[in-house]
């Protein structure tokens, strides 16, 4: 004789995706079967409605088990609540048991996470450079989930320089870097301009032994990222006054010019 249990799902309500149905099977007596799950969409007539799913597993059935099917595409559907039915066949594919359940589980829509549009322009001289946004939008047309931060870095070519930043961003906009919460629908745009050779001059880093940190500088210069390396290249405004800013690595400090291997 074999008794089927009520089934129990894992999670009871969900949104689409997996659902674990765990069923007790008690059988009095060792034999080989087939025990088939069927998953319906429920109804409010009299039955089930349409059969979404079945799933078919073989095994020997002694005393009491608890057989677990994944169901792993739980989908919406016209109705919400979800009935099982479970059959057990025997060696000869005879029906030995068969037992059916309404609202066994429920399948609940999922919230749309809010988007906002972030667009971006460039003026002045289109060809100056590009931006780079972190993380880049879901889509081709700028969408981002609402409360995103995305950090804003301007790429700049050579010979152009970058000039600000307009729009929704925040302070200071000469920076290559900026960034922007997406609370709402947001538009930037970054300037770019020809580089004056003449009114740009080099920077040059050298920074011994090379490994030993990296150098940030005040303001930043205009060509590249405020961060130099040993041999970085960067380009002030002529008769800006730069302030020079060492960032010894660990294990490393700074004195007399260079960064110093420090004895732990």
């Amino acid at each position: 004789m074999i008794s089927i249990g009520r089934p129990t799902a894992y999670p009871e309500s969900a949104p689409p995706g997996p659902v674990l149905l765990t069923i007790p099977i008690t059988s009095t007596e060792g034999l080989w079967a087939t025990v088939r799950v069927l998953v319906y969409e429920g109804s409010f007539l009299p039955g089930h409605g349409t059969l979404l799913w079945y799933q078919d597993q073989t095994l020997f059935l002694t005393g009491t088990i608890s057989i677990q099917f994944m169901r792993s595409a739980s989908v919406l559907g016209t109705i919400d609540r979800r009935d099982v039915r479970v059959q057990v066949f025997d060696q000869n594919a005879q029906l030995v048991a068969d037992e059916e359940w309404d609202d066994i589980y429920y399948v609940r829509e999922t919230e749309e996470p809010e988007l906002k549009v972030l667009r971006f322009e460039i003026l002045g001289e289109e060809q100056g450079g590009s931006i780079n946004f972190n993380p880049p939008p879901l889509d081709a047309e700028g969408h981002y989930e609402k409360g995103t931060v995305v950090s804003l870095t301007a790429i700049v070519n050579a010979g152009f320089v970058f000039v600000r930043w307009h729009g929704d961003v925040n302070e200071p906009v000469t920076s290559l870097t900026n960034s922007i919460t997406m609370d709402e629908n947001h538009t930037i745009r970054a300037e770019f301009a020809f580089a004056e050779v003449e009114a740009l001059w080099p920077l040059e880093v050298d920074i011994t032994p090379a490994e030993g940190g990296y150098v940030t500088t005040s303001p930043p210069p205009v060509d590249i990222t405020n961060h130099f390396t040993n041999g970085t290249v960067g380009k002030f405004i002529e008769d800006t006054r730069v302030k020079v800013i060492a960032h010894p690595n660990a294990g490393y400090e700074f004195g007399n010019g260079q960064m110093r291997y420090r004895v732990a």
